[in-house]
This record gives C-alpha cells, sequence and structure tokens, in this order.
C-alpha cells in the first residue's frame, strides 16, 4: 500500500504504524520515503510529535516547490526580457553601423567635393590676378581649405584617430 502510494499521491507523508519489530523493515520503509516508523503499541506523545515533524517537512517541501516555480517563472520572465533588449541593441548597432557608414560616404563626397573647390579656386587665381575676383578667389581657396581640414577629421574619426589639436 505505501508504495502505491507513493506512486499516485507522491506529495502524501506516510508515517508507518505496525506491530512488526524488524529493524531492516523500517531502514527499508524509511528510505523509501516514510518520514517516521513507529511501533505498536505507540506512545500518543511520540504519535503527535511524529505527525508535527510530518506536517512541517510537508510544509517546507511544498514552500520550496511553490519557490522554485516562482524562481523558474522570474528566470523565463528575465531571460526573455534579456532577449528582448539584445535584439534591440543588435537594432540599434544596425542603425548606428549604417548612420556611421552614411556619414563616411558624406566624408569622401565633402572630401572630393573640397578638392573640386580648390582646383577651381587655384584656376580662377590663375584667371584673374587682382581687384575682386581675386580677394574672391582667396575666399574660396580658404572655404575650400577649412572643407579639407574637416573632411580629414572625419576620415580620421572613421578609424578612431583624431588628428592632432581636434577632440
Amino acid at each position: 500500500v505505501f508504495r502505491e502510494l507513493k506512486i499516485s499521491h507522491p506529495d502524501t507523508g506516510v508515517i508507518m504504524a505496525t506491530a512488526i519489530v524488524d529493524v531492516n523493515v523500517a531502514i527499508d520503509t524509511l528510505r523509501e520515503g516514510a518520514l517516521d516508523y513507529l511501533i505498536k503499541p505507540f506512545n500518543v506523545n511520540k504519535l503527535v510529535i511524529s505527525v508535527t515533524g510530518a506536517l512541517e517537512k510537508r510544509r517546507l517541501v511544498l514552500e520550496n516547490r511553490d519557490y522554485r516555480l516562482n524562481l523558474e517563472k522570474k528566470v523565463t520572465e528575465q531571460t526573455q526580457l534579456l532577449q528582448q533588449k539584445i535584439r534591440e541593441l543588435t537594432a540599434l548597432n544596425n542603425l548606428f553601423v549604417t548612420y556611421l557608414n552614411q556619414g563616411f560616404a558624406v566624408a569622401e563626397t565633402y572630401g572630393r567635393l573640397a578638392g573640386g573647390i580648390a582646383r577651381a579656386a587655384g584656376e580662377i587665381q590663375g584667371l584673374v590676378k587682382e581687384g575682386e575676383g581675386y580677394q574672391l578667389a582667396g575666399k574660396i581657396t580658404r572655404a575650400a581649405e577649412e572643407i579639407q581640414a574637416l573632411a580629414k577629421e572625419f576620415e580620421a574619426c572613421k578609424v578612431g584617430v583624431h588628428p592632432e589639436g581636434s577632440l
């Protein structure tokens, strides 16, 4: 009966009460999961102590099971949250890489533009030797040099190297 009860109702606490005085039977019964082994005739105080101990053990087992189930639930929830955050960070990283690559393309375009402006300014200076045209060509040249410097700074940032004097 004891073995069948442990299979069909594993949470049931069993205190074996028997007239059989056999130490081997008692040891085997306790190994199989009985909470106590009382020999008839037994003392009522001993029965009360045994039942009290069995109830406390059952309370602790159920409390432990509830704690484990709640912990498993929290771990599952936190794992899902962590996976969501990983997906969000991956998306942000991909967006950052996209914008960074677009920025590199812009820097390269600025560099080519600045080079073209500098060549054009040089040609204008060659054509205009004096007057306002010459001054305008000088301003264009300085603007082109500034654009080239900014493009170099941006290019340096792509590899994490800052040109001297810049942050």
